[in-house]
């Protein structure tokens, strides 16, 4: 008897691999030639590897703030630039890509009333 599972689970699943969540992730960067970029497209596919990959790392109150720093970064337009820097790798025969970080630095993330103040908010964007 086959066993059913949700999506969100067997994608949380595969995401845990973080081979998989590269190739994952720039599946989300890449663009066919005019194709519009599909930001909230992007913006899930981020918060979908947050959560398979931060859990392992962080708290859950780290793994909160992380998220809500995604979504600062991507409503500032951040979303459009990655994909106005990649069109612009591309024109000068590069190519913007992620990479598993075999070393990966834990980053402690101050709180002050579970929001993460200014100065330390511009320290997370520079990362």
């Amino acid at each position: 008897m086959n066993k059913s599972v949700s999506y969100d689970d067997f994608l949380m699943a595969k995401l845990k691999d973080r081979n998989y969540a590269v190739g994952y992730v720039e599946t989300h960067l890449e663009l066919e030639k005019d194709e519009a970029p599909d930001q909230a497209i992007l913006a899930l596919a981020l918060k979908d590897v947050a959560q398979a990959l931060a859990g392992d790392r962080l708290t859950p109150e780290e793994v909160k703030i992380h998220l809500e720093k995604l979504e600062r970064l991507l409503s500032n337009g951040g979303s459009e630039v990655i994909y106005n820097l990649a069109e612009w790798l591309q024109v000068v025969g590069l190519k913007l890509t992620v990479k598993v970080d075999n070393e990966p630095e834990k980053i402690d993330y101050p709180v002050t009333d579970n929001v993460v103040t200014e100065n330390v908010a511009e320290e997370l964007v520079k990362t």
